[in-house]
């Protein structure tokens, strides 16, 4: 049953709802010889209640120990409270086997599901002891890109869940998820195993059976609510109605690409959100053409088009040819000290043995920014002087601004930066230590106790994910969302520090974080701790779109900078994702 907390369509199951389901769920089936079943879908389709639906018939049929895997040990938590507990409250066949939570001895936990023959216990990726603790039949792992590449010193997390139905001879796993970037996806890795089995409907004008693909979606300039899907064989229009929507879904049937690589124990999925069922308007065919022409050329957008709409993922390559030069291009006189468009400041500091280096950035929304200040404070940051010169250039106002939030990278004399953050944690002023890996947030939803005593706080910050922000809006030319604007007096080396460090695929497909190491990283550093400055207000509930800028901001006349003419490097043209070559097997058995 799904209930209207969790469901925009509560009641009993149907599955002639979302008939692409039926096949994937029948090889999650008990009599089913299949050991592993991947979805790699779009955004709203119905995967996690695919994935709901088994951990149901799981404890009401065939009871065994069942592990489901989040991404983190947060989000198994949201999940345990926001999925799980409604199905088994609203279900009776479920309600009257899982004990009531109120009850002290009932088994019911928030993360431990206890029933006749079996337990459901929610864990997180990035939770080793959790992962290692107890074995299990099935598994149930969601969104299995945002698992982080490896669960502490214990390696992959993949490996790990694999090993706990390593005792029972008649396992199964479900692995669902969108993908994320092109050669570090994992779903995608997990696919490449498989067949790649997609979903083949009629056209209800000729009949003509074919794969959705969104070149097939037109509609008129200007228009994008109007869009249509054209048949490659006829060519008629297909309206986004919920008639023929449900007609098309109906007649549909899954087909491998390469039915060479199935071997009847795994079986891969692709669906792009193309298939969402009619009547889910925030997903029909006009909504999602109004979302494309909404992303631009904005790769932050587009990325995320890409991954939730088109069930593909996004290549980065292109965005590898921006370079120091083109950045140094865009780069442009300020009107004014703070320009307008501004909403508030922010600050990282990079500590290093002989000074400290500081940038100023100015926020507005959508997170466009500008480089506001750049200096290196030279001294000894052992002793107080150089820090009596932070403390002062941190608490200067620019232009009727104050700096709102700072990060002090702590990575070097730990106990020093703590002890000066402390004392100006009324300003906002934190001591933070960057931790790499995929998946982990910017900012943590709480920070880490010092070793100076009760009350310290150390807040370690998720650098590879600010890197992989910041990355994508290099390339943003055009003022807007996630444009980065730089003053046109930097030097060419600052711009050659924030592009420092790139990212790049290893041979085990992981994606990290390589440093040229003819340059230095200063600036890049300065600015992903400033963008985690940012977060941490986000964190703690202030918006960018609710600050509003000083209204009384001096008159100050703007600053005459003519800056040198650089050649601008030329970017990749962006591509489409390429579809595998098609070609068909006849779909198995239904889930009745």
């Amino acid at each position: 049953m799904l209930d209207t907390v969790s469901s925009a369509e509560p009641g009993k199951w149907r599955t002639s709802r979302t008939p692409y389901l039926r096949e994937p769920m029948d090889r999650l089936s008990p009599t089913d010889p299949c050991e592993r079943v991947v979805m790699m879908f779009g955004a709203q389709l119905g995967k996690t209640e695919a994935g709901l639906n088994w951990c149901g018939y799981i404890i009401h049929h065939q009871p065994a120990p069942l592990l489901l895997v989040q991404p983190s040990l947060e989000m198994a938590e949201l999940y345990a409270e926001q999925r799980m507990a409604p199905m088994l409250r609203s279900t009776p066949e479920l309600a009257e086997r899982v004990g009531d939570p109120k009850q002290r001895d009932s088994g019911n936990k928030k993360l431990i599901k206890q029933f006749p023959g079996g337990f459901l216990r929610v864990v997180g990726a990035n939770s080793p002891s959790s992962l290692a603790g107890m074995p299990a039949r099935y598994i149930f792992g969601d969104e299995v890109d945002r698992w982080p590449a490896s669960a502490g010193l214990e390696g992959s997390p993949l490996d790990l869940v694999e090993r706990r139905t390593a005792s029972f001879s008649r396992r199964k796993m479900l692995l669902t998820s969108t993908p994320t970037s092109r050669g570090s996806s994992l779903v995608e890795r997990l696919m490449l195993q498989t067949g790649w089995r997609r979903y083949w409907v009629p056209c209800p004008h000729c009949s003509h059976m074919q794969v959705l693909g969104w070149s097939g979606l037109q509609w008129p300039a200007g228009k994008p609510r109007s869009a249509e899907y054209h048949c490659e064989a006829c060519g008629a229009g297909i309206v986004d109605s919920e008639r023929t929507k449900t007609e098309m879904l109906e007649g549909g049937e899954w087909r491998p690409d390469k039915p060479e690589l199935e071997d009847g124990r795994s079986y891969g999925y692709h669906l792009p959100t193309l298939y969402a069922p009619g009547g889910w308007s925030t997903v029909s065919w006009g909504a999602l053409a109004e979302q494309y022409d909404a992303c631009g050329d904005n790769p932050d957008k587009m990325r995320v088009f890409v991954n939730t709409v088109w069930a593909e993922t996004f290549d980065e390559s292109e965005l590898a040819a921006v370079d120091a030069d083109g950045l140094a291009a865009r780069a442009e006189v300020y009107a004014r000290p703070v320009p307008d468009g501004v909403r508030l400041l922010t600050a990282g500091v990079d500590v290093q043995q002989d000074r400290l280096e500081v940038e100023i950035v100015g926020w507005g929304d959508d997170e466009e920014s500008w480089s506001i200040d750049y200096a290196a404070i030279p001294g000894d940051p052992t002793g107080p002087d150089v820090w009596a010169e932070l403390d002062e250039y941190l608490a200067r106002p620019r232009d009727g601004y104050r700096v709102l939030a700072a990060c002090v990278d702590s990575g070097y004399l730990s106990q020093t930066v703590q002890d000066w953050c402390y004392a100006r944690r009324g300003r906002r002023i934190m001591a933070i230590k960057g931790i790499g890996g995929a998946g982990r947030p910017v900012w943590p939803k709480k920070g880490s106790r010092g070793k100076a005593g009760a009350g310290w706080r150390l807040w370690l910050v998720g650098v590879d994910s600010a890197k992989d922000v910041l990355w994508r809006r290099w390339s943003i030319a055009e003022p807007g969302p996630g444009c980065v604007h730089a003053p046109a007096d930097r030097d060419q080396e600052w711009f050659r520090q924030l592009l420092a460090e790139r990212p790049a695929i290893t041979r085990a497909g992981r994606r990290e974080w390589v440093k040229d190491r003819s340059v230095r990283a200063e600036a890049l550093d300065c600015r992903v701790y400033a963008y985690a400055a940012l977060c941490s207000l986000r964190s703690a509930g202030r918006r960018l779109e609710d600050i509003a800028p000083p209204v009384d901001r001096p008159v100050v006349a703007a600053p005459v900078v003519v800056a040198a003419p650089v050649v601008a490097s030329t970017p990749a043209p962006r591509q489409a994702p390429k579809r595998p070559s098609k070609s068909w097997l006849d779909a198995g058995a239904r889930w009745r």
